[in-house]
């Protein structure tokens, strides 16, 4: 897992990136809530994020909530 922690992309979890970059403090609405770094993704070119190839032989399935403010949206 990629926390941003380093201030910049690190290629062992990225296999590439276009237009995006890390950023220390959220970004619009989200600013009042971020804590720490995030993947960012502004302007108006092409915009995406791959990861390197991941390992999931012994992944499980797991399904939640997304949540707001410790609130479940669904």
């Amino acid at each position: 897992m990629d926390g941003f922690e380093a201030g910049r992309l690190v290629s062992a979890h990225w296999s590439a990136v276009s237009g995006g970059s890390v950023t220390a403090d959220g970004c619009g609405m989200l600013t009042p809530v971020a804590h720490g770094r995030s993947l960012y993704f502004d302007g108006c070119a092409q915009r995406y994020a791959t990861t390197v190839e991941l390992d999931l032989t012994t992944a499980r399935s797991h399904s939640a909530a997304p949540t707001y403010h410790g609130h479940t949206t669904r």
